[in-house]
């Protein structure tokens, strides 16, 4: 293993990382397009203050308790394949999201949403810990962690732009830019 022998400073991020991190940014970036409008889009379905939340919510509960299928998911199958599988789940539930009927079906298509999100999650980190050089594991975890929190910065605010789009176009350009992430990966 050559990377054993150089300096850490010396020592470059593999590209297949490299494409991980901007797929991160990617990611974050749609994450944060959708929260502008998601509290008034839930509103819409004529829902008060807890539907809202529950809207918000569910896809985070998702995420909790499907976790430990996604860490057998990806023991089972590899990285690559869960990843983009979580991937194309988000991004279409995104879809879903945007042309639901009813508030079940929304909740229904967020929740579905967040077991797609915890599927890329729980891959990707198995795939840096497993694919990082150890002498720069570190700064590896730094890179994605920065990427994804730059995106999650970055995203609200371009989704108040795309407000001006209609309601369902943050949601339309989040699923679509995820299905695009996920052919490129």
């Amino acid at each position: 293993m050559a990377y054993m022998s150089a300096s850490p400073e010396k020592l470059k991020i593999p590209g297949e990382i490299r494409v991980l991190i901007a797929a991160a940014f990617i990611i974050a970036i749609g994450f944060g397009i959708i929260t502008p409008v998601l509290p008034s889009y839930a509103e819409s379905f004529g829902v008060g203050a807890f539907g809202v939340s529950a809207v918000v919510s569910i896809f985070g509960l998702a995420r909790l308790i499907l976790a430990p299928l996604s860490g057998r998911a990806t023991t089972r199958f590899g990285e690559s394949p869960v990843y983009i599988t979580g991937v194309t789940i988000v991004g279409i539930s995104m879809f879903l999201v945007a042309f639901a009927q009813t508030y079940p079906q929304l909740l229904i298509f967020r929740g579905l949403g967040g077991f797609g999100s915890t599927l890329f999650t729980v891959s990707a980190m198995s795939f840096l810990a497993a694919k990082s050089p150890p002498a720069i594991r570190g700064r590896v975890s730094g890179a994605y962690a920065s990427a994804f929190l730059i995106g999650n910065i970055s995203g609200p605010l371009v989704g108040g732009l795309l407000v001006g789009l209609g309601p369902r176009a943050p949601f339309l350009i989040y699923g679509g830019s995820l299905l695009i992430a996920s052919l490129v990966v």
